[in-house]
């Protein structure tokens, strides 16, 4: 079992979340449980430790993204947020690339959390054939006390630190054998999340990421360091929750777009009036003056929510249903238009 779920009976929502290097299900924990019942969270555990204590650690990054990758598509049967931290990130960033079918078209969000971005992560990778002969007992040491997060206690234990060695180093050697993925995206929302004083990360982070993903993020800025989700705890499920919550309404929203037009009648509308029908609910949901043909809704500032209000305005004008998921998967106007159009009445 990849995942450690903490059973919410009927939960509308999952969230799904990815450990950091030489972590453990057990690391987010204590997050976790603060979501609200009606979100069940999945904490995601790399083979050798915790619940898969009894299997062998992955020997390259692609094994051990496959692995989440098949878990995530049998379990992303309802709305679905990814979430990330550090390694995790990566994990998250692969799953949405790679996720198939029915499972793809559920994830709502994702948040890449405290990782440099996936290209620059792919340019370093040193590829070795094995783990450890790039990282040595004082190398892994040095990477623990660099990012924090490890109780002094471990270095004065041998054992300990003998067993963090060993989770770190496995761990570093999926980052050495890391390639970035292709294609497109699952989700319409995506996060970044970084802390001010998390010296493990480049200074064009952010930057990195939106060259990675061919768009910006959403950015949030954190106190603290590596480790902000543990000493900004209540901060981050706050944060958490809100993201849960909208995808919870996005849900609710498309079950009563189709009770709205439920019966009502149906028009067909031409492609170049769509554009402009689709300008104009823009403008209105985005408070902008001006909309081009090629800008991207979420680019322009919009959300899942304002998404659900467009949506709602332009199916006021042409009396007919238009799937939500139609503007999610097509956020350029023009790409939205056509689909529209083409969509039968």
């Amino acid at each position: 079992m990849e995942f450690r779920v903490l059973r919410r009976d009927d939960a509308q929502v999952r969230l799904l979340m990815f450990h950091h290097a030489g972590g453990s299900s057990a690391s987010y924990y204590r997050l976790a449980s603060q979501m609200p019942l009606w979100c069940e969270p999945c904490l995601f555990e790399l083979p050798g430790r915790g619940i898969r204590s009894g299997e062998s650690y992955a020997p390259d990054y692609m094994t051990a993204a496959g692995s989440a990758v098949a878990a995530v598509a049998s379990m992303a049967d309802r709305p679905t947020v990814l979430f990330g931290h550090s390694l995790g990130a990566l994990l998250a960033h692969t799953v949405a690339r790679d996720v198939p079918g029915p499972a793809r078209k559920m994830i709502r969000s994702v948040v890449f959390s405290a990782c440099p971005s996936p290209g620059w992560v792919a340019g370093r990778a040193r590829h070795p054939s094995g783990p450890f002969l790039l990282w040595p007992a004082e190398a892994l040491d040095a990477e623990l006390r660099r990012r924090g997060g490890c109780p002094e206690e471990v270095f004065e234990h041998a054992d300990l630190l003998r067993y963090a060695h060993t989770v770190l180093g496995q761990d570093m050697h999926l980052v050495d054998t890391y390639r970035a993925p292709s294609g497109g995206l699952a989700g319409s929302d995506h996060r970044l999340w970084l802390a001010r004083d998390d010296l493990s990360l480049p200074p064009d982070t952010p930057q990195g990421w939106t060259g990675d993903l061919g768009f910006a993020p959403v950015t949030r800025w954190f106190e603290g360091g590596h480790f902000y989700l543990d000493t900004h705890r209540s901060e981050v499920a706050a944060a958490l929750v809100d993201i849960v919550e909208q995808a919870r309404n996005v849900q609710r929203a498309d079950h009563q777009e189709r009770a709205n037009v439920l019966g009502a009648g149906s028009s067909t509308v031409a492609e170049p009036e769509m554009l402009a029908i689709a300008a104009e609910a823009w403008r209105a949901v985005l408070g902008v003056t001006d909309v081009s043909a090629a800008d991207d809704f979420f680019a322009l500032g919009g959300t899942s929510i304002l998404a659900t209000k467009a949506v709602v305005l332009v199916q006021r004008r042409v009396s007919r249903r238009i799937r939500l998921r139609t503007l999610l998967e097509h956020p350029r106007l023009a790409d939205f238009a056509a689909a529209v159009a083409q969509e039968h009445p």
